[in-house]
């Protein structure tokens, strides 16, 4: 249970465990025992808290999943990228071809490429990436995928 032997870890599992009654900083946790498959919290005030293994998972696993929630609410939809990227963005050509666009929001780069269909228009699609040469770089072979498909 090395999650566990992290105070900062434990601390937001003992807050999830006492439906935030028992809040503690990771300094106020003094000590942590196991025995067999139950954990032991051992806090400065005195107190203790019991929490079984499995349930410390379950919830450190419920608390992972709650931030990546809140994460993935943060992102921008793609029609707002599309807008932007229409707007604001980079036109990458190839060959003569434009395959889309990059842009820039917040901290990441979006390739969108762009793709004339018949009968319906462009079509949009999008990516994220961590720098503007990886966000071209998706959009080339992007475009060669396409290519293969056709």
């Amino acid at each position: 249970m090395a999650l566990a032997l992290d105070k900062t870890i434990a601390a937001q599992v003992i807050a999830w465990d006492t439906f935030g009654q028992i809040n503690p900083t990771p300094e106020q946790i003094t000590g942590i025992f196991t025995n067999h498959d139950i954990l032991k919290f051992v806090l400065a005030d005195g107190g203790a808290i019991l929490i079984g293994a499995d349930q410390f998972s379950f919830y450190w696993e419920l608390i992972c999943s709650q931030k990546r929630e809140l994460i993935d609410a943060n992102q921008p939809t793609q029609e707002m990228i599309v807008s932007l990227a229409k707007s604001k963005g980079t036109a990458i050509y190839e060959t003569g071809c434009k395959l889309g666009y990059v842009v820039n929001y917040k901290s990441d780069y979006y390739a969108v490429s762009e793709m004339l269909v018949h009968g319906k228009g462009f079509q949009y699609s999008q990516s994220r990436h961590g720098s503007f040469q990886l966000a071209v770089d998706a959009l080339v072979e992007q475009s060669w995928v396409d290519e293969e498909v056709a």
